[in-house]
């Protein structure tokens, strides 16, 4: 006697349900995991870190340059790679941004390369700055000295942007103005080589 063969729909429903209280499983253990987490160090590790950068934005707002240099190089050399901060790429290069910023203001072209390697070599083949942070970073090192820094960020954004399908590039009026001026500083330092 054959048995009757059971509709793909049902199996789908079946297969559907056992899926979903896996994903409800693995919520939960996540869920379980960050409560614990938060509950020994007062926050997630992203909180942690928005923190030492708010700590680190007030120190040099009011003046005190080496110990906010201190919170925005320990958050920038973090690892963000299977460690407690994996996710929050975005908060380390904050903490690269700010470091190569300074860098470019107050010591010069040469440290702020300097920096510049370091956050490179940190990011182990990742891009720096993240796209999100290109065009800020950009208008913060126009006028610095620093147009060979400045051609490669931009390329890498035009870069990203093509692959990403949206080669039409600038898309805001803020990123046109940035991007105006950036070709004006690369275009005036090439002409003086």
């Amino acid at each position: 006697m054959d048995l009757p063969s059971v509709p793909a729909s049902v199996t789908t429903v079946i297969t559907s349900g056992k899926l979903l209280r896996s994903r409800a499983a693995e919520l939960r253990d996540h869920l379980a995991e960050t409560d614990a987490y938060v509950e020994k160090h007062g926050s997630t590790p992203r909180g942690r870190l928005e923190a030492k950068l708010g700590r680190a934005h007030d120190l040099y707002s009011a003046g005190d340059r080496g110990a906010a240099l201190a919170l925005f190089r320990e958050v920038a050399e973090i690892s963000p790679w299977g460690s407690e901060f994996s996710g929050c790429f975005d908060r380390v290069d904050v903490g690269w941004c700010r470091l190569l910023h300074d860098a470019a203001h107050v010591d010069g072209p040469e440290r702020a390369r300097k920096v510049w390697q370091e956050a490179r070599a940190h990011y182990r083949g990742a891009k720096f700055p993240l796209t999100m942070h290109s065009w800020r970073l950009t208008e913060m090192l126009l006028g610095t000295g620093l147009p060979d820094i400045i051609e490669v960020i931009i390329y890498e954004w035009l870069e990203s942007a093509e692959e990403a399908g949206t080669s039409d590039v600038p898309v805001t009026e803020d990123q046109h103005r940035i991007f105006e001026l950036a070709l004006a500083e690369i275009e005036g330092s090439q002409s003086v080589r």
